[in-house]
């Protein structure tokens, strides 16, 4: 557990470090915060003072970018520069997840999931082998899973350049010992491709047994085992373990690299083809086999989610195979519901294109339920290809666009947004002439007419996000009406993320997400791919506007953008992939040849002690490079210890960014050049930025203001040998028009106003001097840049054009429009018993009053009756906050729009109907007068006890609990049982906590008691009144009223927040969960992970709790009333974890048990008292 760190360095206004990760003999790793890019990362920085090699190990790791670029799989620096001390750093990636390596050890790591991981690590090598390096690390605690599942491969620190023997120290076995082949520890020159297949065989190993290929008790037997000893066949470890997947892991570990797959994609093929001739189990399912509407027999569930569930099915007819969506319950409730249902299913049925898979049939069974057919769709999605591609070639995805624009040409003129385009909606096949695409699930479309016009809502209903947040547009995910405009948001966001290989805006949370998708602009797409054209990327960009105004008004419009490209499609794999290396006749792999301008010297890159890297925290890797890093290397002053001199005429230069005729002020000009003495970059000629480089082969970057209009840029590299120049095309705005933001605080975008004027308050970013012309009125901009100004309104719509005048110079050529609507008589509506800040246990909420100048009312989306006026319905109500949308709509268009937030508290914030002997009540709380000890009242209720997931939690079963109960808040603590002992000459229990010579512990009097045996728990309860709780109570108050797995919520919290007292689990741990402690603490140190709903704190961690029930394995299933457990056996049984115990281990179902004389520094006790 991590302490809090004193004096962090200081690396300049760039990057503010908020806590150390990770320490080392060469260097120190840093969570930081990166104020450009307003987004966490990780900082490397150099220890002080370093031998000169590891410094040239850094600067060779910083150099590794030029060879492998970005990819998708692998983990990315981005940055470097020195500090202000002097100190050598690099900025980075900061992934969240877990390594394989913990998955795998603690069990978790399911065989399909495992090997999908190895199969993304394969193309992460695929991709370094393409560019000539070799990872000569690969092992399961450098593949990382993040919070999507996707492998990321990790530390290429040790990384060596294919074909460049001479640059590898004779004799220096580097990696990790347990994962090394033979080659790397006898002879290193002998390394290449086959290497790092032989690690990737010692990943399915691990992965098939839990073992480590060779597991010894020191270094040296473990590298002598790996040159001289066969390895333990898999299923002598694990009988049950895969004999397909044992035979390729033990030819991928052979001692001769010729008997191994020859590349790591050969190794993929075959993992692939293991997962295609094993497909997963098919859950159960009782619809398997059932015929639907006498027509359609179910063969295979697809896929569900929020909507229902697809199947496959066999149409009887024909024999056909087809695919039909079963909606959920919840969304066939009503006759009412149906009827919308088959209304918009009616829609998207008559809209037929080749490039929409097609609904077929629709309808419902006698029990309600309601179906669609679609066409079965060939080809895979393109989240399966993006996956394993990691980006696609601007051809392919200029093919993609225009196959979906086609199909939402029509689908406008049709009156439909589909409202859920993403890869995962689109499939893909290929062929000859490019990709193939067909868009999926147009039956959750909405009708743009009843968007328009007003009428019922459908499923799909206005104020519900529907949909997947990634892709959806600002105005979807804000709830508001959307239109055509929405999918182009979304396709653009899918184009962008095809060509960036990443998505336009990256959070970690969904409310991260929601902000960004708010206020942040995406990066733009020319650095990201270069060599797009730049047709495609202003198309892309313009449609990924906020203001749904920006984008292009149609399908049709951003179909048009595009016309005149022709690129030629490529048919199997994206520009970004690595070429599949070349095998000789013998099946050995031919190293690629390096050109003498391409061939960059590797050395070993991360200096120091060839053991296994320290897990650090939050999976920090060092590895792949971004070659916008470069650009601070220059001032570290490391061109000195520059490489042997390059052959004469080996001049080199390459000109990322920008691209062709690229706008704006300033621009970024980045690029490598290798061979040059100097670069310089020239504006029209004139010399406005440069470096001497001295022959060394560097990234660089360079900002360059571009005045307004159109320009020539050129790039000059020099040398004795020659010279090379890249020139480009690229036009600059006004300085001030390019910085500028004008934001409107009020009204909203199109508000209804009843008054014949409305006060425009606005913010310029930056203040900039002058003024605000807001249709005929000007307004002075204030020193901070805000601004307002009473506009006079027409009645009905009214569009106020917004310029600005900076002072002494022309308006900027930007220009905001904001549209307000005047109605006179605007809706209106009274409430009779209105529910403004309401609070109630009640399950349902009424509403009720009247309207007036409104024709028609929603809540929440659904229309609500109206007769003269008067509305009179009710809404189910949610325990926690329920916010009720309300619009009003008149026959003109008016509308009002208005929130209603309710409270719906759980009966037990009522008062129980009497207070124990012994008791006084204070505020919610009741305190026992014997020992102070502080309870919470409990109703009598009913739970789902137990789950099926092992024999001792079995089986899962509905008990009640009919009397009421009054439960300990905390556990009870040192200072209570003190006073215990005090009182009747008990011995109290051993206090101190010993780890080591170096760390020990004494608690507080707030801290939980321990060290107590199930006879001492007793013995205490019976002194102060009270009695432990049984199994059943402790379950049920712990969350299992909720049927909750943990007692804040169903799973694990979100990292940062920190829940309980447990202790580590693996790398990244101490960061993400840290809770400050290395012992027990206090009670209630951690409110965030109270147990719901009646507020109990320690229910998870600290220490365990002794429970009155005697063990067996697993619950009477006939014990259903109030359930005491077994009458006899030895153990009794303890519940909730520890601070000795993992976070996930705290769950709320785990039972251990031990003699009831058995005590530990882990285990405590809570108590209660019946009530009548």
């Amino acid at each position: 557990m991590t302490s809090a760190d004193d004096d962090l360095p200081d690396l300049g206004p760039r990057f503010e470090l908020r806590r150390r990760l990770a320490r080392g003999g060469q260097a120190e790793v840093f969570e930081a915060e990166d104020r450009e890019r307003d987004q966490r990362c990780a900082v490397k920085l150099l220890a002080g003072e370093l031998p000169e090699e590891h410094l040239e190990r850094f600067r060779r790791e910083v150099e590794l970018a030029e060879a492998l670029g970005g990819h998708p799989g692998i983990v990315a620096i981005y940055a470097a520069g020195l500090s202000p001390e002097g100190r050598p750093y690099c900025a980075m990636e900061l992934v969240l997840g877990e390594t394989f390596d913990d998955q795998i050890d603690e069990g978790r790591a399911t065989l399909r999931g495992g090997v999908q991981a190895l199969i993304d690590v394969s193309h992460a090598l695929t991709h370094a082998h393409g560019r000539g390096v070799i990872h000569r690390d690969v092992k399961p605690a450098n593949v990382l899973l993040d919070a999507e599942g996707r492998a990321r491969l990790t530390d290429f620190g040790v990384s060596k350049a294919l074909g460049n023997e001479g640059l590898t120290q004779t004799g220096q076995a580097l990696g990790s010992p347990c994962y090394m082949a033979p080659e790397q520890v006898s002879d290193s020159k002998r390394v290449d491709a086959r290497t790092d297949v032989y690690g990737l065989g010692a990943c399915l190993y691990q992965l098939l047994t839990r073992y480590r290929p060779f597991e010894r008790p020191s270094v040296m037997e473990v590298l002598r085992a790996v040159v001289e000893e066969d390895v333990i066949p898999p299923a002598e470890r694990d009988p049950e373990a895969d004999p397909e997947l044992s035979a390729l892991c033990l030819r991928a570990l052979a001692k001769d690299p010729d008997r191994r797959p020859q590349t790591v994609e050969a190794f993929a093929g075959e993992l692939r083809a293991w997962l295609e001739a094993h497909p997963p189990a098919l859950p159960k399912d009782e619809r398997y086999g059932q015929t639907l509407a006498g027509k359609y027999t179910l063969l295979e569930r697809l896929g569900r989610g929020g909507f229902g569930a697809v199947y496959r099915a066999r149409q009887e007819v024909d024999g056909r195979e087809v695919a039909i969506k079963l909606l959920h319950p919840r969304w066939a409730g009503t006759p009412e519901a149906r009827r919308r249902f088959l209304r918009e299913v009616a829609a998207a049925q008559a809209f037929v294109h080749k490039s929409a898979v097609q609904v077929r049939d629709y309808g419902s069974e006698e029990d309600g339920t309601l179906y669609l057919t679609m066409d079965l769709a060939p080809g895979e999605t393109l989240r399966a290809l993006l996956r394993r591609e990691g980006r696609l070639a601007p051809a392919d995805v200029l093919a993609l666009a225009r196959q979906v624009l086609d199909a939402l040409v029509e689908a406008q003129a049709a009156g439909i947004v589909h409202r859920d385009l993403k890869p995962e909606n689109l499939m893909v096949a290929g062929s000859p002439s490019g990709p193939q695409v067909r868009i999926l699930d147009f039956g959750i479309a909405k009708a743009i007419d009843e968007v328009r016009g007003g009428a019922e809502e459908g499923i799909t209903k206005t104020g519900t996000a529907l949909g997947t947040l990634r892709y959806m547009s600002p105005e979807q995910a804000a709830g508001d009406p959307v239109d055509g405009r929405s999918d182009l948001y979304a396709l653009s966001t899918v184009l962008y993320e095809c060509l960036a290989g990443r998505p336009p805006l990256e959070a970690s949370t969904a409310q991260g997400y929601l902000w960004k998708l708010a206020t942040a602009e995406p990066p733009p797409l020319g650095p990201l791919c270069p060599t797009a054209p730049r047709q495609l990327l202003v198309a892309i960009e313009q449609n990924l506007a906020k203001a749904r105004e920006q984008r292009h008004p149609d399908a049709r419009a951003f179909r048009q953008a595009l016309s005149g490209l022709t690129l030629t499609p490529s048919a199997t794999r994206s520009e970004g992939a690595s070429p599949a290396p070349q095998v000789t006749a013998s099946g050995s792999l031919v190293r690629p040849e390096s050109k003498p301008a391409e061939g960059n010297p590797l050395d070993v890159l991360l200096g120091g002690d060839p053991r296994p890297a320290p897990p650090w925290p939050l999976f920090v890797a060092i590895p792949l490079v971004l070659l916008a890093l470069l650009v601070a290397l220059d001032p570290l002053g490391w061109r000195a210890a520059a490489p042997p001199p390059l052959p004469t005429g080996a001049l080199e230069l390459t000109l990322l960014g920008p691209a062709e005729g690229s706008v704006g002020s300033p621009l970024e000009v980045t690029g490598r050049v290798r061979g040059a003495a100097v670069l310089r970059v020239l504006l029209d000629g004139r010399e406005v930025a440069g470096e001497l480089l001295q022959g060394v082969p560097t990234g660089f970057r360079f900002s360059v203001e571009v005045p307004s209009g159109a320009h020539s840029l050129e790039v000059v590299a020099e040398s004795d040998a020659g010279r090379e120049t890249i020139s480009r095309a690229v036009e600059g705005i006004p300085a001030p028009e390019a910085r500028v933001t004008l934001t409107i605080v009020s009204p909203q975008e199109g508000a209804w106003v009843a008054q014949p004027e409305v006060e425009v308050r606005g913010q310029l970013v930056p203040p900039l001097p002058g003024q605000v012309q807001l249709g005929e009125l000007s307004q002075e901009v204030g020193e901070d840049g805000a601004f307002k100004a009473r506009v006079p309104l027409a009645e009905g719509l009214n569009q106020i054009p917004i310029r600005v005048h900076p002072s002494g110079g022309a308006p900027l050529e930007q220009r905001w429009t904001l549209t307000v609507h005047y109605d006179p008589t605007p809706p209106e509506i009274e409430f009779e018993d209105p529910p403004v800040g309401l609070t109630t246990p009640a399950s349902r909420v009424l509403f009720r009053g009247q309207v007036r100048n409104a024709t028609s009312l929603w809540i929440d989306g659904e229309a609500v009756a109206l007769k003269r006026g008067a509305f009179d319905t009710s809404r189910p109500l949610a325990l926690g906050d329920n916010v009720f949308e309300l619009r009003l709509a008149d026959d003109t268009g008016g509308e009002l729009r208005l929130s209603r937030v309710v409270k719906r508290i759980p009966d037990i914030e009522e008062p129980p109907p009497w207070t124990p002997e012994g008791m006084t009540q204070r505020g919610g709380s009741f305190f026992n007068a014997k020992d102070g000890y502080e309870l919470v009242y409990v109703p009598p209720t009913g739970f789902d006890m137990g789950r099926n997931h092992t024999a001792d939690q079995a089986p899962r079963r509905r008990v009640r609990l009919p009397r009421p109960l009054f439960v300990g808040k905390y556990e009870v603590t040192w200072g209570q049982y003190r006073a215990f002992c005090a009182a009747t000459g008990r011995a109290e229990p051993s206090p101190r906590i010993t780890l080591d010579s170096a760390r020990s512990f004494e608690p507080s009097p707030q801290h939980p008691v321990y060290n107590v045996s199930h006879e001492d728990a007793r013995a205490y309860a019976a002194w102060a009144g009270l009695r432990l709780l049984t199994e059943a109570e402790w379950e049920a108050v712990a969350g299992g009223v909720r049927n909750y797995v943990y007692p804040w919520g169903p799973e694990l919290p979100d990292p940062g927040v920190v829940v309980a007292n447990t202790a580590p689990t693996g790398a990244g741990w101490a960061v993400v969960h840290d809770d400050g402690y290395p012992f027990p603490t206090p009670v209630g140190s951690f409110p965030a992970g109270a147990s719901l709903p009646y507020g109990l704190y320690d229910m998870a961690g600290n220490v365990h709790e002794w429970v009155a029930d005697r063990y067996a394995e697993g619950y009477d299933p006939k014990d259903l009333n109030d359930p005491q457990g077994p009458q006899t056996g030895g153990l009794r049984v303890f519940r909730g974890g520890s601070w000795q115990d993992p976070l996930r281990e705290c769950d709320l179902h785990t039972r251990r048990a031990a003699e009831p004389t058995f005590k530990h520094d882990h285990l405590g006790f809570r108590l209660c008292v019946s009530g009548r």
